[in-house]
């Protein structure tokens, strides 16, 4: 072979040991990298098992544990900085397209980290003086007075902190990333947004604590009781009236009474719907207590319940509170029982039958009657005020247990505290009106108190396919399980009314429905009228008479039409009245390819989902 063909197949390999070089060095910073990536996967594992341990830590009142289990989470989330921002194989790689992303990737998961890990430590500091004796953290309650200054500081920091961590949509798209750090990712940013959504709540149940505390000023609640035996919109009839007082974090019971010590003698200038006005006008809801709270939507009864107070005795209700016995046993659950004079010993298991069904047993007077429930009310209040509560732990569980099922509703009238109630849900509001929903509400007009005997109970089925009118079967049953023939004693089975017999319950039934349904057809037990389509704050309100003797059943069936249902996402709602028999409801609802079933008799709001 010539010498010139044999120097020419040499050439190449000087450049194959340059690739072969360049390869081995992809490969070696290719393996540092990835280790790398496995580091920072490693440390951010154990913060958050760090993180969690500082939960159960602190529940288990070990704040001292709390506090080094947290100072080891941040050492591990500062070493994973430390290694994400000063590893010279990271910063080889981040010129690789793909490796960039994963590594932008990395370091938003590491800066969440440092803000949970400092975040928490800030809180720990801050929040030391309400460490107790056995070192679990908690607001007390002693003589009325709570730790303000502690919740003043504390407060700002708790929102600083939940508004610099990000919600779990907020993380990186996982399109690109690489198995580890897509599970990185996502365990940073789920244990951001949980925290987030604890530290949501309790800033929002501080800050409402401290403006209620006259925190931000004199405050003053208007407390109305309801009483569940004569049922309307949002809960019970208004029978007795309350006074809760409060300056610099000290709350005072300022009087209770009978809600006619408060009557109008003119209607208050209130701004209610226009369409509850057409439906209730007549009846007097801005100038009898009696009937001020025929709707169902709190957030504009209780503006209405401020106005009616101020008009009434000249002063002004930063805030209205609505409680039945229910709710009132959620308070004894925190402060425990109460003796009232003529009643005895009343507790959280007994306080519902004693208002609603004993009171009306053991007194002939009609005076003393009506003020049982108030009495019991303001016994309670009274304790809750004058105590010695070390936490208020078991209270707030309670009274977010009962505001969860209408027990106890809430409308503050400054517009930062009104958000807080409601972000926690206390407002009493219907669900949006772009929402699927339902809500039967049965109130009481036979002037009795048998709602104490009455089951009530709504059967939804039909179509609901995306995209298309739904056509909807309404079953609704009301039973009159008070014993047929009891006349006494007449203040609960009646006859109050002229005409009237005992055991006969009187009312009105009312389905709210989403805005734009209406009805096709109706039959059932309609003896004293048809059903009516008119519309309450916007939504649909399918209403019919109530006339139903004891021990027999009314049975009414409305078939309805409702607008198009969402094509992505159908989601139904469900809100139940706080009555003291819940209402029975079950859906069974086609959706094309997936279907709603649900029986049951709630007791809280029911979200209901699609299931193939």
């Amino acid at each position: 072979m010539p010498r010139s063909r044999r120097r020419s197949a040499r050439r190449p390999r000087p450049l194959l040991k340059w690739v072969l070089l360049a390869v081995g060095v992809v490969a070696v910073v290719s393996g540092l990298a990835a280790f790398r990536v496995f580091q920072i996967a490693r440390d951010l594992r154990n913060a958050r098992n760090d993180l969690n341990a500082v939960e159960t830590l602190l529940k288990a009142g070990q704040p001292a544990a709390a506090r080094v289990a947290l100072a080891r989470g941040q050492a591990w989330v500062i070493h994973a900085n430390t290694v994400v921002h000063n590893s010279p194989e990271l910063s080889l790689v981040n010129v690789v397209p793909v490796a960039r992303q994963n590594l932008e990737a990395m370091k938003s998961s590491v800066e969440v980290a440092l803000r949970l890990t400092g975040g928490g430590r800030r809180l720990l500091d801050i929040a030391k003086p309400l460490e107790s004796r056995d070192g679990k953290f908690e607001v007390p309650l002693r003589a009325g007075a709570i730790p303000l200054p502690v919740l003043r500081a504390l407060t700002p920091q708790l929102a600083d902190v939940e508004g610099g961590l990000p919600v779990l949509s907020d993380a990186p798209s996982e399109s690109l990333l690489l198995p580890p750090v897509r599970e990185l990712v996502r365990t940073v940013y789920r244990q951001a947004d949980l925290r987030k959504r604890q530290l949501r709540v309790i800033g929002d149940g501080l800050e409402v604590l401290q403006v209620l505390s006259g925190g931000q000023g004199a405050h003053r609640v208007f407390i109305a009781v309801a009483n569940a035996a004569e049922m309307r919109g949002t809960g019970g009839m208004i029978l007795s009236y309350g006074e809760l007082t409060a300056a610099d974090g000290k709350f005072s019971l300022e009087r209770f009474g009978n809600i006619d010590e408060v009557a109008l003698s003119a209607p208050a200038n209130v701004d209610l719907p226009q369409d509850y006005l057409d439906r209730f006008g007549p009846l007097g809801p801005a100038l009898n207590w009696r009937n001020a709270n025929l709707g169902v939507d709190f957030t504009y009864l209780g503006p209405a319940m401020e106005a009616m107070y101020k008009q009434a005795t000249g002063k002004v209700a930063d805030a209205v509170l609505q409680i039945d016995s229910k709710g009132l046993a959620a308070l004894m659950r925190g402060t425990g029982p109460v003796d009232v004079p003529g009643l005895g010993i009343v507790n959280a298991d007994n306080v519902v039958d004693v208002t609603l069904s004993q009171a009306y047993a053991r007194f002939s007077s009609r005076t003393v009657r009506q003020e049982v429930l108030g009495d019991v009310a303001e016994a309670v209040f009274r304790k809750l005020v004058t105590g010695d509560y070390p936490s208020l732990r078991p209270l707030a569980t309670a009274i977010v247990d009962a505001a969860a099922e209408r027990r106890i509703i809430l409308h503050m009238n400054r517009p930062d505290a009104q958000r807080a109630v409601v972000d926690l849900g206390v407002d009493g509001r219907l669900p949006g009106l772009g929402r699927d929903f339902a809500t039967l509400a049965v109130e009481n007009f036979s002037a009795n108190k048998l709602d104490y005997y009455l089951d009530t109970g709504v059967r939804l089925t039909g179509d609901r396919v995306p995209g298309r009118v739904g056509h909807m079967r309404a079953e609704i049953t009301i039973t009159n399980t008070a014993p047929p023939g009891q006349t006494s004693p007449t203040y609960v089975f009646g006859p109050n009314i002229a005409g009237q017999r005992a055991g006969l319950y009187l009312g009105l039934a009312t389905l709210y429905l989403p805005k734009g349904a209406g009805v096709i057809s109706q039959t059932g037990d309609l003896p004293d009228g048809r059903v009516t389509v008119a519309t309450e704050a916007e939504r649909a309100a399918i209403t019919f008479p109530v006339h139903v003797e004891a021990g027999k059943t009314q049975r009414v069936v409305v078939d309805l039409t409702l607008p198009p249902a969402p094509r992505n996402g159908y989601v139904f709602v469900y809100l139940p009245i706080s009555r003291v028999r819940p209402t029975r409801f079950a859906a069974d609802l086609r959706l094309g390819q997936a279907a709603i079933k649900y029986d049951a008799a709630p007791t809280r709001l029911v979200v209901l989902t699609g299931a193939g």
